[in-house]
C-alpha cells in the first residue's frame, strides 16, 4: 500500500518537479486514460479519440470548470454510496462550514491526502 505521508509523496514525486506545468497535465491526463481503459472503461489512451469525446466539454463557459469538477467529486461520493452528498445547497453549505475557516493551501493539502488515500483503497480492491 502507497504511504501518503508528506515527505514520502515529495521525494517519489521528484522526478515530475522537471516537466513543465503543462507536461505535468498532460502527464494527469495520460495516468487517468490509462487508469479508465485498464478499469474496463472507454479507451482514450489515443489523443485523437479523447480530443473528440472532449469536445463539447471544450466549449464549457468560462469559469464553469471548478463548478464541474465540484459536480464530478460529488459524483464519485455518490457512486462509492457515501452519506451526506446528495443535499441542498443551505445544506452543503452547514457540512462545510469548518472547512471554508481553513486557508486555501492547507485545503489543497487536505485534497492531495485524500485522492492519495482514495488511491490506496482502490489499489487493494477495497472500495
Amino acid at each position: 500500500m502507497a504511504d501518503c505521508s508528506l515527505t514520502t509523496l515529495v521525494q517519489q514525486s521528484k522526478c515530475f518537479i522537471c516537466f513543465s506545468e503543462t507536461e505535468r497535465l498532460a502527464l494527469k491526463v495520460y495516468f487517468l486514460a490509462q487508469a479508465l481503459k485498464a478499469q474496463g472503461g472507454p479507451d482514450y489512451t489515443n489523443i485523437n479519440v479523447l480530443r473528440q469525446a472532449e469536445q463539447c466539454i471544450n466549449c464549457m463557459p468560462l469559469g464553469q470548470e471548478d463548478a464541474v469538477d465540484v459536480l464530478i467529486n460529488q459524483r464519485l461520493a455518490l457512486n462509492l454510496s457515501a452519506a451526506n452528498v446528495n443535499l441542498t445547497t443551505a445544506q452543503l453549505r452547514a457540512q462545510i462550514k469548518c472547512l471554508v475557516c481553513v486557508n486555501r493551501d492547507e485545503m489543497i493539502a487536505m485534497l492531495t491526502l485524500l485522492r492519495c488515500q482514495m488511491n490506496k483503497f482502490i489499489g487493494t480492491g477495497a472500495l
